[in-house]
């Protein structure tokens, strides 16, 4: 994992083969083994276990199909966030900044300027 991708609330994804996991929890037997449970809870079963940050195993078929558009976003999302506590300049300046070599399909899928 490159870069962390975060929940709203602050909390770690895990991004692989384009579905995006959310923490659910760890190993009683082995602190290192981390499980993650995809993140449209509710609608899909998938779940996947990792050692550091390597899958080990895989629970379940999803039942949708894979995004690469939904993990650029979140992605994006969370360097939007990092960065404008990271740096003095406004918040819109550091979305347009990050916003502007990004793909149109990408922007499309975007939350608007006030939920960033």
């Amino acid at each position: 994992m490159e870069l962390t991708i975060l929940t709203e609330r602050g909390k770690d994804k895990f991004s692989a083969n384009g579905y995006l996991y959310v923490f659910d929890g760890v190993c009683k037997s082995d602190e290192n083994v981390k499980f993650w449970r995809c993140e449209r809870r509710g609608r899909c079963k998938a779940r996947i276990h990792t050692k550091n940050n390597s899958i080990i195993k895989e629970v379940n078929v999803h039942t949708h199909d894979f995004s690469a558009v939904s993990e650029e976003v979140a992605e994006l999302v969370t360097k939007i966030k990092k960065r404008v506590e990271e740096i003095t300049e406004s918040t819109v300046q550091v979305i347009n900044e990050c916003v502007s070599n990004v793909l149109q399909a990408c922007q499309a899928k975007l939350p608007n300027n006030c939920a960033l």
